[in-house]
């Protein structure tokens, strides 16, 4: 039996090569779309958070200081009558959290604790939660308000409770950074929890549906250095939930509410 035998320069190959090539070529037409179609199908749908880079915006509430720096404002009453607060959770420029910011202000214009303010900073939001930057430092302090003044919130309590999720870095999460969660984005957010920004434990419950929790120590003391080896890994945490207008809290013991999953 005498092989096809084709040399490149010639003007035609072999039947038996080019039947082969048209077979390859009319397989990897179908392949490679497919291919591709499959890869980006199966990918976690792009998050619809925002950072307004570049814009500044002007927010009035009151000034809450703990458990972490907030902004309170009123956002309407529910059917019976009862007031409901929106708490913008604010942090500062880069991989930091608010409180500094905060004390330099307070040196200047004394304890600001429930006091109505009207700051200016970056807005950073998504899946119901906001952040407000404060982008300009202790400057995003436009104005110390005299009036009247927002009712404390009360806290509902729930109880001791167990949740499983994944510790993240809110200001990424929310809008900084995309993605702003697990292993890729790990070495990110311990950076922004060790520089103060506050610890959110992000649970689903059995439908699916995700939630927020504001990570305390039992006293509602800062942990952020306490949970860093925790960050962006499937963690089982037991402590006190409890929900403080529109976040929840949840306070554990460091030392025996923690367990890594895998």
């Amino acid at each position: 039996m005498k092989d096809d035998f084709y040399i490149g320069w010639q003007p035609q190959s072999p039947k038996s090569y080019s039947h082969a090539m048209k077979l390859l070529i009319g397989a990897l037409l179908v392949i490679v779309p497919l291919s591709a179609f499959l890869l980006v199908s199966s990918q976690n749908e792009f998050s619809a958070a925002n950072f307004e880079f570049g814009k500044s915006t002007e927010v009035e509430g009151v000034l809450v200081k703990k458990p972490v720096p907030m902004l309170k404002l009123e956002g309407g009453t529910t059917a019976d009558g009862k007031v409901i607060y929106q708490n913008i959770l604010l942090v500062a420029f880069g991989k930091r959290g608010a409180k500094g910011d905060i004390v330099k202000m307070e040196q200047e214009k004394g304890d600001l604790e429930g006091q109505l303010v009207r700051l200016k900073g970056t807005l950073i939001y998504g899946d119901g939660k906001t952040l407000l930057e404060l982008t300009d430092g202790k400057d995003a302090l436009l104005e110390v308000k005299e009036g009247e003044q927002i009712r404390k919130s009360q806290e509902e309590k729930f109880g001791e409770a167990t949740l499983k999720g994944e510790i993240i870095d809110p200001k990424c999460y929310f809008g900084v950074m995309k993605p702003g969660e697990g292993k890729i984005h790990r070495s990110c957010a311990i950076r922004c929890i060790s520089g103060g920004i506050p610890p959110v434990l992000k649970i689903q419950d059995a439908e699916g549906n995700t939630n927020y929790c504001l990570l305390l120590g039992s006293k509602g003391e800062s942990i952020n250095e306490k949970v860093l080896d925790y960050v962006a890994s499937p963690i089982e945490v037991s402590g006190q939930l409890s929900k403080m207008d529109d976040w929840l809290l949840f306070r554990v013991d460091f030392d025996k509410g923690f367990k890594l999953l895998y």
